[in-house]
């Protein structure tokens, strides 16, 4: 698999005039075939709850599935990638 976008989220700092979500979401729509996935990382429990249920409704267009990788630093790491 290739990760072909990293996100990483601070819920302490700005994210100028994007909301978090749109960022991460906006990222998870370059995975455009099989083999690609994008890293999240934040550190906002909520965060983890809406982009799943975001990928619910993302999945319109290719399947994904979401790997749970690690906590560390109080940021959770996953990724997200095409489910094919």
């Amino acid at each position: 698999m290739k990760i072909i976008d990293k996100i990483k989220i601070n819920k302490f700092e700005g994210c100028g005039n994007k909301s978090p979500l749109i960022i991460m979401q906006e990222s998870i729509k370059k995975i455009k075939n099989c083999d690609e996935g994008v890293e999240l990382e934040f550190n906002d429990y909520d965060w983890l709850i809406s982009i799943k249920d975001i990928l619910k409704i993302m999945q319109q267009d290719i399947k994904l599935k979401i790997i749970e990788n690690r906590i560390d630093n109080g940021y959770i790491s996953l990724d997200v990638v095409a489910d094919c």
